[in-house]
């Protein structure tokens, strides 16, 4: 197994995983912002939700709209605010306590081999650190919130072979930038 299954089949508690098999993980650890909390929070409230698997796992962070820029981002951050508090979160980084979701994840809480979601498309950087990590939409956030698991579709890998060397100007954000329009959306999605 690559790392990815290797991972998948931890947190799901299974000896081994292929892809495109159904696997429900355990969640080591869920984030949402300012934009993704609000949604979630509010979902996890129509649910039925009353506390969170563990608030342990659990990581809000203001800074998408930070400072607020108007009534409603201001609501947005007092509906987090009182809900960390609610659920006794101790990883609730208010305005000018934590600083960009993906810097404050990334220095504080993902470590190798854990399975990480979050509710922002670039939650998936976190794969820079040897951990499975994904964005999720803001009612699946909720519902780790409750039951702190997911289910995943484990993922097929592709491997690209680049040989040579990139001549200036062009970076390596340019190379993969390329590939993964010479790859498609059709071959990532299983």
């Amino acid at each position: 197994m690559n790392i990815t299954e290797k991972l998948l089949a931890r947190a799901a508690g299974e000896k081994e995983v292929a892809p495109g098999e159904i696997v429900e993980a355990a969640i080591d650890r869920v984030m949402a912002n300012d934009i993704t909390a609000p949604l979630a929070i509010d979902a996890f409230h129509r649910m039925g939700g009353q506390r969170v698997y563990d608030p342990e796992r659990v990581v809000l962070i203001l800074d998408h709209l930070v400072p607020a820029n108007d009534d409603k981002a201001a609501d947005l951050h007092e509906m987090t605010r009182t809900f960390a508090q609610q659920q006794k979160l101790p990883y609730f980084y208010d305005v000018g306590r934590g600083g960009v979701c993906h810097q404050v994840m990334m220095e504080r809480h993902v470590r190798p081999g854990d399975v990480i979601v979050g509710g922002d498309s670039h939650t998936c950087t976190y794969g820079a650190m040897g951990a499975f990590a994904t964005g999720i939409g803001s009612t699946e956030v909720a519902s780790v919130l409750l039951r702190g698991k997911l289910w995943f579709k484990v993922p097929k890998t592709l491997r690209v072979v680049v040989n040579g060397a990139l001549m200036p100007p062009v970076a390596p954000k340019d190379l993969i930038l390329h590939t993964v329009g010479q790859v498609g959306v059709q071959e990532q999605v299983l």
